[in-house]
């Protein structure tokens, strides 16, 4: 399993370093694997609603999608469950809401 989170975090820092100028800042990410390679995900936390909102509008969070499955396969994820790798996204200011601004407890 540490193998895997290593590609996906090696992934989203590579995605990350060739993302557009305008996509906003990214204030934290959840990465990770439960089962090998099955139940990857990828989630990037944005500071503000509107910056993910902005995103979203802009097309950028689909962008960091694909660019983050992308790098998942160039970094030697298994082809065979790249479509069941989930990216999503978050704002902080949701998981303040959600969660007292607890992360751990937002994201399990």
């Amino acid at each position: 399993m540490r193998r895997y989170d290593g590609i996906v975090r090696a992934a989203s820092d590579a995605a990350l370093a060739d993302a557009p100028a305008d996509l906003p800042p990214i204030r934290d990410r959840n990465l990770g694997t439960s089962v090998g390679p099955i139940h990857g995900v990828a989630c990037y936390v944005f500071e503000t609603d509107a910056d993910l909102a902005l995103a979203t509008r802009r097309q950028l969070t689909d962008w960091l999608t694909e660019a983050t499955k992308h790098q998942l396969l160039l970094h030697g994820y298994p082809a065979y469950v790249i479509d069941h790798f989930d990216v999503s996204f978050v704002s902080h200011e949701e998981i303040v809401r959600k969660a007292g601004g607890n992360y751990h407890h937002y994201f399990n």
